[in-house]
């Protein structure tokens, strides 16, 4: 089986969670290749990653390249937003599966009409399209995958009253600080000093302008319950055991993916989600009872926290619950096998038990 994934990552798996679910997914199967068009990439070819990346600059000639590039597989992946620039108007000789990871663009639908399986990672993107008139029978919510044998939860039955907040979603540029919910969190950590808060920073190859600037306002507001660091964490799931809630304060819906990867991995480790309802994600982490959704603003966040302390082990205990039934790595890629199958009519496919 020879797929071909296109997206508009960064092809930093360490840092994206969509180049990550790329590279899973390209590994899983080796006779695929992954094209991104990414304005944080000049051009970058790797025959041992199986990897191409090239900057939009180059459209005219990549409108002429995509075409050619896809009658050498046999199945189309795109990855990205609800209309991915470029490849909608660019792929038609393969059949196409469409994962969407982000919603707030308008729809092409003559796109979406192409596709033999759109998969959504949320409900509430399932529902806008279903709203739209899109056929049911060709969707999916198919949330992402996580490793549930590393991300493991630690024993523990209580949280202190000074909870320890992590925000690992953090932004690269400067002007999505607000909508991620840097302000937010910021504004929050000087309401209430007690609270320990973790801003884990990710140090971008190009493009990165946030770091600057959150360290400027966290010296402004002197804010001594803030820790800013910038580096690469290869343990992640000892990071999130380390906290008491991972936090998601998106004040918009295209604030960031819609099921960021921090809060999966954090799920799976036992540690509840204090989510924006202003995020996508949230109506499972309430469906789940997995952690508190708030308002986004900062008095939100505060009640949130204060409400989970009292619960902290039925959230825990939820959390990883939700990460067993839905966010099972291994029964991803086993569906994403069998859809691949079925849209090559090799077999037919089952809906995952999501």
């Amino acid at each position: 089986m020879r797929v071909v994934y296109w997206t508009t990552a960064c092809l930093e798996p360490a840092y994206e969670a969509v180049s990550k679910e790329v590279q899973l997914l390209s590994r899983r199967f080796r006779s695929s290749w992954v094209f991104s068009v990414n304005p944080h990439l000049r051009l970058r070819w790797s025959p041992r990653e199986r990897v191409v990346g090239a900057h939009p600059s180059l459209y005219p000639i990549l409108r002429l390249v995509v075409p050619a590039v896809e009658r050498r597989f046999d199945v189309n992946h795109v990855y990205g937003d609800m209309t991915p620039w470029l490849y909608h108007k660019s792929l038609h000789s393969r059949p196409t599966i469409h994962t969407i990871t982000q919603d707030g663009v308008e729809p092409q639908l003559d796109f979406l009409d192409r596709a033999a399986m759109v998969i959504t990672q949320t409900p509430t993107t399932r529902d806008r399209l279903l709203r739209l008139g899109f056929d049911e029978s060709r969707l999916r919510v198919w949330y992402p995958g996580v490793d549930l044998d590393r991300f493991r939860p630690r024993d523990r039955s209580a949280v202190s009253s000074h909870p320890r907040l992590l925000f690992a979603t953090a932004p690269r540029t400067r002007e999505e600080m607000s909508s991620r919910g840097v302000d937010l969190l910021l504004e929050a950590a000087r309401l209430d000093p007690k609270q320990s808060l973790r801003l884990l920073y990710r140090p971008w190859k190009r493009g990165y302008t946030s770091f600057d600037e959150t360290v400027r306002r966290i010296g402004e507001l002197d804010l001594q319950n803030v820790h800013l660091t910038n580096q690469t964490v290869h343990d992640m799931a000892q990071v999130y055991r380390a906290h008491d809630f991972t936090v998601i304060p998106f004040t918009t819906s295209d604030g960031g993916k819609e099921c960021p990867n921090s809060a999966l991995e954090s799920l799976a480790a036992g540690v509840p989600v204090l989510c924006s309802r202003a995020c996508p994600f949230a109506a499972f982490i309430e469906k789940e009872g997995a952690g508190v959704v708030f308002d986004p603003h900062p008095q939100g966040l505060l009640a949130a926290v204060d409400a989970g302390i009292g619960v902290w082990p039925d959230l825990s205990r939820a959390a990883r619950r939700a990460a067993d039934r839905h966010l099972s790595r291994d029964r991803l890629l086993e569906s994403y096998a069998r859809l691949y199958d079925k849209v090559t009519q090799r077999t037919h496919v089952a809906t995952p038990a999501h």
